[in-house]
């Protein structure tokens, strides 16, 4: 798969109505196979600093799932409820990692084999280990007090909750492009308090409305569902590893009303002997985190769009 970073010129960037009290700055980066690594950063000024606010937390949930695990459908249905009824404020991607033995794998008859070994590199990474246990959730990779970086279903809804209220100090907006069989995705992060250290970008492929078997034990269920409707399944990682890509590693200190941009192109990657990704079904999954130590990697802000665009 091939990513390419797009150099984008700060004039086409930039809203008629941003002023800059530095001009846009392009850091490039050691180079990746493949890819052409330039970022455009600028400082906003007058009113466009002025009256720079921080939106409200949305809070990033990783769940870990499997088609033969029987409780799952359960954790999917309570995310999808706490979604709807705390609209905007949910970013949640379900991933089905190898090396979990037969939960993560497909019910026999099965069209799709979800499992993916990016899933499971993220799960290494976030906890330093493989957890068995389905379902569980990285609630914005910050460990529960009582159960660590996985935390099991009964914790999800007041973890999620407790995390709305966090202070942010970045907002974050992604907007894609679709042609042919690639998007262009642009990941706009603006600081609104002075942070210093390291972040990291990371942007996942998700994909909704796929139907097939599903082991589920919830009462009025057969075990065997042949109908589930399966939602953000994780696809692929469009950045480059699972810690995500640095911003600005280069600038120590980002101030407030430093805004950051990062162009990304992305092919949609093909499954040998499964059924195709759909875009129209897909959606880009960002967020953007602290890299930290003992399964903390605390996400900062998180946020979405459709892959194809609105």
């Amino acid at each position: 798969m091939k990513k390419v970073l797009l150099p984008v010129c700060a004039g086409i960037l930039l809203l008629a109505s941003c002023k800059e009290n530095d001009p846009a700055i392009n850091y490039p980066k050691a180079p990746v196979a493949g890819t052409i690594v330039i970022d455009t950063t600028y400082v906003l000024s007058g009113t466009d600093l002025s009256s720079l606010t921080t939106d409200p937390h949305q809070v990033l949930v990783e769940e870990y799932s499997g088609q033969q695990c029987a409780n799952c459908p359960k954790g999917h249905a309570d995310l999808e409820a706490f979604d709807s009824s705390h609209p905007g404020r949910l970013n949640y991607v379900c991933l089905y990692e190898t090396g979990v033995g037969t939960l993560a794998e497909p019910v026999p008859g099965s069209a799709n084999d979800f499992e993916n070994v990016i899933a499971h590199n993220i799960s290494v990474f976030v906890s330093g280990a493989v957890d068995g246990s389905l379902p569980s959730a990285s609630i914005d990779r910050v460990p529960d007090v009582v159960d660590g970086i996985f935390t099991p279903i009964p914790d999800w809804d007041p973890d999620i909750t407790a995390r709305m209220a966090n202070p942010d100090s970045v907002n974050l907006s992604i907007s894609s492009t679709y042609s042919g069989n690639t998007a262009t995705i642009i990941a706009t992060v603006t600081y609104t308090q002075p942070v210093t250290g390291t972040q990291n970008l990371t942007l996942d492929l998700v994909e909704d409305s796929i139907y097939d078997y599903q082991y589920d034990n919830r009462s009025g269920h057969s075990l065997t569902d042949t109908n589930y409707l399966f939602t953000n399944v994780f696809r692929d990682m469009i950045t480059t590893s699972p810690q995500g890509d640095a911003i600005l590693d280069s600038v120590t200190l980002k101030e407030r009303g430093r805004v950051y941009k990062h162009s990304y192109t992305y092919t949609l990657p093909t499954i040998t002997g499964r059924p195709a990704i759909n875009p129209a079904h897909c959606r880009v999954v960002g967020f953007v985190s602290i890299p930290g130590t003992g399964g903390n990697h605390e996400i900062m802000q998180s946020a979405q769009t459709k892959l194809m665009g609105p």
